[in-house]
This record gives C-alpha cells, structure tokens and sequence, in this order.
C-alpha cells in the first residue's frame, strides 16, 4: 500500500479501506491505487499456488476503485476521532468491490477512475446500475499479469 502512495484507513471485518490523494495531493493517484489492486491480486496468486500445493483452501481477493470528491480528515466526537473518507465517491467504491463476483473478477474500476489513468490497459464490461444511484457507472478491469 505504502509503496504505490496509498494509505490504510481502516479494516472492516475482512476488508481494508485504504485512500490515494489525500492527505497529500497526488495526480497519479488512480494509477498508483490500480498499480497497488494488480500487485495485491499478483500476490494473492502466488500465495494460493503455495496454498494448493499443502492442500489448503485459496483465498479470493475483490478490490473496488472509485475516484472522486469526499469529505476526508479526522471524523467523529470528542469521545472517539478517526482519520476517514466519506461519501458517494466511497460508496461507490464499496460497490464495486462488492460487484467483483457478477463480473467473475478481482477488480473493478469506475470509469470516472479510468480518465486518470497513464498506460494501464483497460478491460470494458459496461453500465453497472449501484445500489442508492441513479445513474449507471460504466466499469472495466486493468488487465493483470
């Protein structure tokens, strides 16, 4: 995550939120968070080659990447603050994540994401319709190797 300029935000049960852009600006924050997705599912690949060969069960890594406007910084009450990113960009890409399995995929991108990214090939699947959105959400998915 550190590596590719992204921060972890939180865990949730068995998934991490992690942010690009903020606190620090950075204009390749969408390729830095598609670069950190393909390196994770790279690894999730050799870590289940090594899964198979002791007979245990593989492990499925879903990421969803969205780019957008959010509220970021320290969020709460004097009781309990955490650093944080809420709103519609966020849940979007929560969506996503959660729409991985419709597609048979490990990663989806918003096609609001895919405008700033640099020599990344893109894999189109269409207009996805997002729970509590009007308006569908064009998606593709980095090819991986």
């Amino acid at each position: 995550m550190h590596q590719h300029n992204g921060i972890i935000d939180k865990f949730i049960g068995d998934a991490v939120m992690a942010i690009w852009g903020a606190p620090l600006n950075n204009k390749y924050h969408a390729n830095d968070a598609v670069s950190c997705a393909i390196d994770i599912q790279n690894n999730i690949s050799e870590l289940n080659e090594k899964l198979i060969e002791k007979e245990l069960p593989e492990i499925e890594v879903t990421i969803g990447i969205n780019t957008g406007h959010s509220a970021v910084g320290n969020m709460g009450s004097e009781n309990r603050k955490s650093y944080t990113a809420v709103g519609s960009s966020v849940n979007i890409a929560a969506r996503l994540q959660d729409s991985c399995r419709h597609f048979d995929v490990g990663i989806l991108i918003s096609e609001e994401t895919s405008k700033n990214l640099i020599n990344k090939k893109l894999i189109w699947h269409g207009a996805l319709k997002i729970k509590g959105h009007e308006k569908e959400i064009n998606v593709c998915t980095p090819e991986v190797k």
